[in-house]
């Protein structure tokens, strides 16, 4: 900030004589302290203070001499100052202190002094903002170390209800968010919109920084006010490395957000295969060995599964998704004639995205699709969200496959 309102005091001064000299004394008016302020002149305030000047005036924006010195960064003119008992808290109309100033011109100097003083560390300003978070803001974490040591509070929040903790996060700053957790910050405290550290961690894709947070206590299950979890924010974002993290530490892979999806659902309709792989490892979700077989790819098995009576062709797992789907989500052709071949539902729906044909041209599949096409699959079969094959090969820009769509007579209904 710049001290505009002291300005406008200044005049040109010269000052004579010994500190305190009746004769110069008679001279000095409360504008050559503020003068001295202006040329980081310590003498020259210290002659206006021998003489009289009160150290707390102000101007018509509340900026005391003190807070105009913090705020150019004259060390000196603060020793002087501090001296002279002035009111270290004292606030401009903003609210902002000298402390303020220093710790946003990141004096670290000064800062120490003024706590040295006594300055309160956990003043807000007028918009709702403390030293500590301005300081994290900044990301100086010497800055942030020191506020702490003199008694920063690592649990106030922002107007946004947000805590140092999730300040650091946000800016993806593991220096700065270990400094905070070591200090006692609350790893599970809520924002505005109920998210969490953990969350707000998930969201800056850094793993190193999830990973602080689970070993110091964050609960990895707690959602944000869409019902939102760790495990499901990382599947909405295809964090996979961060999906192991939080499984490994026990996340709930079960928990389904406000919309009933679980972190599969969100990664089967997006179309992560990797991050589904993981996720089925850790809870297969009523996965026979059929599906498992269809899932991997394993054809050798599937055809040995085939040939036995007992084998349920269009067997489903806990999502209604049949071995055909499964395969034509991953364009697995071989294995897809095979089921066709046994008698497979070409029209069977899960409860996720719809059909084998749905999803093999989601994913750019164009054998899967001309093979579902060749066999007869109904091509304008709606899902339970009222869309088609086509629909889904024009959103995720399969032109291709859309167009060998609409050459066999396939028609949209609706739009994403």
């Amino acid at each position: 900030m710049k001290v505009t309102g002291l300005a406008i005091l200044t005049v040109f001064f010269s000052v004579a004589g010994a500190p305190g000299d009746t004769l110069t004394c008679s001279r000095i008016t409360p504008d050559e302290l503020i003068k001295a302020i202006w040329t980081c002149s310590a003498l020259h305030a210290q002659n206006a203070l021998y003489c009289g000047v009160d150290p707390d005036i102000s101007d018509s924006n509340g900026t005391t001499p003190l807070i105009a010195a913090s705020n150019i960064g004259c060390r000196s003119l603060v020793e002087v100052l501090v001296k002279w008992r002035v009111d270290v808290d004292a606030q401009e109309k903003s609210g902002k202190t000298a402390l303020f100033h220093a710790v946003t011109g990141k004096n670290h100097p000064i800062t120490e002094l003024l706590l040295n003083k006594g300055a309160s560390v956990n003043l807000f300003d007028t918009n709702g903002v403390y030293p500590l978070q301005v300081a994290v803001q900044n990301g100086d974490s010497a800055m942030v170390a020191m506020l702490l040591l003199y008694g920063a509070d690592p649990f106030i929040i922002d107007k946004n209800s947000r805590t140092p903790l999730m300040t650091a996060l946000l800016k993806k700053s593991e220096p700065l968010a270990r400094l905070l957790v070591q200090a006692g910050s609350d790893c599970n405290a809520r924002d505005a919109n109920n998210k969490t550290p953990l969350i707000v961690a998930v969201e800056s894709g850094i793993p190193e920084l999830v990973k602080l947070l689970l070993s110091f206590g964050a609960d990895k299950n707690l959602p944000d006010s869409k019902g939102c979890t760790p495990l499901i924010t990382s599947a909405l974002r295809n964090r996979i490395e961060i999906v192991k993290i939080l499984l490994e530490a026990g996340a709930d892979v079960n928990k389904k957000d406000d919309a009933g999806r679980t972190a599969l659902m969100i990664a089967m309709r997006g179309g992560f295969t990797a991050m589904e792989k993981v996720l089925l490892e850790k809870d297969p979700d009523g996965y026979t060995p059929l599906l498992t077989a269809a899932r991997n790819g394993e054809i050798e098995k599937v055809h040995q599964l085939l040939m036995s009576a007992s084998t349920d062709i269009n067997v489903v797992n806990m999502y209604g998704s049949t071995p055909l789907i499964v395969a034509a989500s991953r364009g697995h052709t071989d294995i897809m004639e095979e089921m066709i071949l046994y008698g497979a539902d070409l029209n069977a729906q899960n409860q996720i995205v719809g059909t084998a044909l749905m999803y093999a041209a989601a994913n750019g599949h164009s054998r899967a699709v001309r093979l579902l096409i060749d066999s007869g699959a109904d091509l304008n079969v709606t899902n339970m969200n009222g869309r088609t094959a086509l629909d889904y090969a024009r959103y995720y820009r399969q032109n291709n496959i859309a167009s060998m769509l609409i050459d066999a007579g396939a028609t949209g209904s609706s739009s994403f």
